[in-house]
């Protein structure tokens, strides 16, 4: 076989490959929750780790519903975006997803986390605090669910945590792994399938926002951590 036939024969193998994995993406949860194709998803950062995290939940075996790129209203007339909310028997699990690279070290109580990365030191706000945040307004929007049933989960999915302290027993930060056993763990049963359809349908309209809503969005973000 001559060095053309081969490469012709590698990139139709590729193209084999990726026209299985655009097939198998669309059956999946996310892939059905989101318009873009599978090579949107793997060429941006932020959608494959949300992809990553959703396909855990596609191994749990008791009652839930998932939303994605949530965007609650706050009370001064903002949103505030919310990576994932899963609506399970066991509650509402809040989750932010981060996709940073190295170690991770945080304090619950101090406002700038560290990366660690090739020797160099980076500095990030303080995700716990950023999820207490969702999930004051989440809560707002869900005024007749009860505090304690939601969950703060933070989950790292490139990064490898080393040293991260947690403000109660309602908070926890992941890497895949830890989120994939935590999945498995037992929990105490504290929503109906019919609470998990009706908020999820209440949910539904927050994910369908227009570009324009979007980009106001970041717009006050960048405003405010500028």
């Amino acid at each position: 076989m001559n060095t053309s036939t081969s490469i012709i024969c590698f990139v139709i193998g590729l193209l084999i490959i990726y026209i299985w994995g655009s097939v198998a993406y669309r059956k999946t949860d996310y892939g059905k929750s989101h318009k873009e194709g599978l090579w949107k998803i793997l060429t941006d950062d932020g959608a494959l780790g949300e992809y990553k995290t959703s396909r855990q939940f596609e191994l749990v075996k008791y009652p839930h519903k998932i939303i994605y790129n949530c965007y609650i209203p706050k009370t001064n007339g903002e949103t505030t975006e919310i990576d994932i909310v899963a609506i399970t028997e066991k509650g509402i699990w809040v989750i932010e997803n981060k996709n940073y690279k190295g170690w991770i070290f945080g304090d619950a109580y101090r406002k700038k986390w560290c990366q660690t990365l090739n020797k160099n030191k980076y500095f990030f706000y303080n995700p716990i605090w950023q999820n207490k945040t969702h999930i004051k307004y989440l809560s707002n929007t869900l005024s007749s669910i009860p505090e304690n049933y939601f969950k703060s989960i933070i989950v790292f999915n490139r990064a490898t945590i080393k040293k991260v302290s947690l403000p109660d027993n309602n908070t926890y930060v992941f890497d895949m792994s830890q989120l994939r056993n935590f999945l498995k763990e037992p929990h105490i049963d504290l929503l109906s399938q019919e609470q998990i359809n009706t908020i999820y349908e209440k949910l539904l309209p927050y994910t369908n926002v227009s570009k324009e809503q979007k980009k106001a969005h970041i717009d006050n973000i960048n405003k405010k951590y500028k």
